[in-house]
């Protein structure tokens, strides 16, 4: 209470400016004291005995040797970014973009007052390498599939897996996409919405030619490539073109896969022999004159494919046709 006076005595006395500056000392204590909702209240939020640490410091990509050479500047924008060891023979990274001075400066832009962290900067390295494999030359743009580049910078077992350990996340993926779009390295059309299945369409990004510079070589003998792949087509058309092609082909897709889902869904609800005989009409109607050309054995090979892909087979059955497909 003593403490309370005291506070209250110092706001009194002091000058009008000073009170409207000064938060209400007395006015404080004691709602603080009265009012328990101000205090900490304890809860049984503890703290996570998991690691933090960054599951793949330092994920790896390659193109694969076997596959035929990038030609002309995008092969020599590959050689730039990666090689092969002459001591080792192995595979290593011989330009590292996230070391360039560019970064630096468009951090500064950006507002940006801390570095970039290394497990950053090796998973840039290494995503530089997979978009200049992954994009299309021509054109320049490259459909996101953030679970499949994902996948392709997670160390993998003996067998091929990716061992979940040490897997590359989607979100980190997604997180450096969004990062080289902000720094100007990407570009991205904004992601368009499909009114009627209530979806967006693929996001797709381009190669700007900041990201040609990173690599070292020259961007206007990339054009010019790109010219001659487009055959004259003005770049920007052939992009919207692509785009197009693109759009028209998810809307295809997406509607046959709805198609058949409403398909599976009716024959699931009928006895496996109605099941068998539906799908060899729908295929016969399908085929038309072509089914001519197909013996007995293929067309029940074709039945049998359409019932294992939508999983209708009646496996406790011991009619030939639920055998697996070779």
């Amino acid at each position: 209470m003593a403490e309370q006076n005291k506070s209250q005595a110092r706001w009194d006395g002091a000058p009008s400016d000073e009170q409207i500056r000064l938060p209400n000392l007395a006015y404080s204590a004691k709602n603080i004291s009265a009012n328990s909702s101000f205090t900490k209240k304890k809860t049984k939020r503890i703290r996570g005995t998991h690691s933090t640490a960054c599951k793949c410091p330092n994920p790896v990509f390659f193109r694969d040797p076997e596959h035929k050479k990038l030609p002309g500047e995008y092969g020599r924008a590959l050689n730039n970014l990666c090689g092969k060891n002459r001591d080792t023979g192995e595979m290593e990274i011989r330009r590292r973009i996230s070391c360039d001075p560019y970064f630096s400066f468009v951090l500064a832009k950006l507002g940006r007052k801390q570095r970039i962290k290394a497990v950053v900067c090796n998973l840039m390295d290494v995503m530089a390498i997979l978009l200049l494999c992954k994009t299309d030359f021509a054109t320049g743009i490259m459909t996101v599939n953030l679970s499949g580049i994902a996948e392709d910078l997670s160390p993998k077992d003996e067998n091929g897996e990716v061992i979940p350990e040490t897997a590359v996340t989607v979100s980190r993926i997604s997180r450096m996409v969004m990062f080289l779009i902000s720094c100007g390295v990407l570009y991205a059309d904004p992601s368009e919405f499909d009114v009627k299945d209530g979806t967006r369409f693929p996001k797709h990004v381009m190669l700007t030619d900041v990201f040609w510079r990173l690599t070292g070589v020259d961007v206007e003998k990339i054009r010019h490539e790109q010219e001659i792949k487009l055959n004259g087509t003005p770049l920007t058309d052939a992009r919207k073109i692509w785009h197009a092609n693109c759009r028209q082909a998810t809307i295809i897709k997406r509607r046959n896969n709805a198609a058949k889902s409403q398909q599976r869904k009716k024959l699931a609800a009928i006895p496996f022999d109605g099941r068998k005989r539906e799908v060899a009409e729908r295929l016969r109607r399908q085929l038309g004159e072509r089914i001519h050309l197909l013996t007995s054995e293929q067309f029940n090979k074709l039945v049998r494919n359409n019932l294992w892909q939508m999983e209708l087979v009646d496996l406790g059955s011991a009619d030939p046709i639920n055998a697996p497909p070779n």
